[in-house]
């Protein structure tokens, strides 16, 4: 997605779209799968993101959005094939760690959930699980990351023009996926979990840098 949008609107108004984008993509994706997602952490994705974004705000166009964004995504790499989250166990186990920590890199980098499948998948979560709970993780987080770009006066208004399409695709992409994701064996769909994050940590690492 973050291919697409800067061919229609100013760069600077590329994740806060995004955030709008994610928010309706993520929520109906959660809605559709709910019986996977793992309720009881909620509140704490909640307080967490809630915690983030406020701490993260005051530097909205102060940090450097490519390096953050190389830093997210070696990370994630090293998250997918090395051990370093076993390392780290006792902070990925804690949702109000994680979720702070997501809300707060929310504001200067697009693919948030990149990282939060990585983290899902290593507590040993299935695959149905690990997609709708991070689906219900980012709605939380894309709530307060386009309350952000909005108190800080962003004009979500001036693009309805792009965010009406892109927001209507993504909720009837949602339901076809939900619907062919239920004839996919969970060791392929783990493993193709996987090289999908993969590649999409590599785009991100790529745009950073080139």
């Amino acid at each position: 997605m973050l291919g697409l949008i800067p061919m229609f609107v100013p760069v600077s108004a590329v994740i806060p779209i995004q955030g709008v984008v994610n928010l309706t993509s993520n929520f109906s994706r959660f809605l559709f799968g709910i019986k996977h997602a793992i309720l009881k952490w909620l509140p704490a994705y909640f307080i967490g993101g809630l915690v983030g974004t406020a701490l993260g705000y005051p530097l909205i166009g102060y940090l450097p959005e490519k390096l953050l964004s190389i830093i997210l995504a070696i990370f994630i790499l090293l998250s997918v094939w090395t051990g370093i989250l076993k390392k780290i166990g006792a902070l990925i186990n804690n949702n109000y760690i994680v979720s702070a920590f997501q809300g707060f890199i929310s504001l200067f980098v697009g693919s948030v959930a990149t990282l939060s499948i990585p983290l899902l998948m290593e507590r040993k979560l299935n695959t149905k699980q690990v997609i709708v709970t991070s689906a219900m993780q980012m709605s939380v987080l894309n709530v307060f990351r386009v309350a952000a770009f909005f108190i800080a006066g962003f004009q979500f208004s001036a693009y309805t023009n792009i965010l009406i399409p892109l927001i209507l695709g993504s909720v009837v992409g949602n339901y076809i996926g939900g619907y062919l994701q239920k004839m996919i064996p969970e060791k392929i769909g783990a493993t193709a979990l996987k090289l999908i994050i993969t590649v999409l940590a590599m785009l991100l690492l790529y745009k950073a840098v080139f």
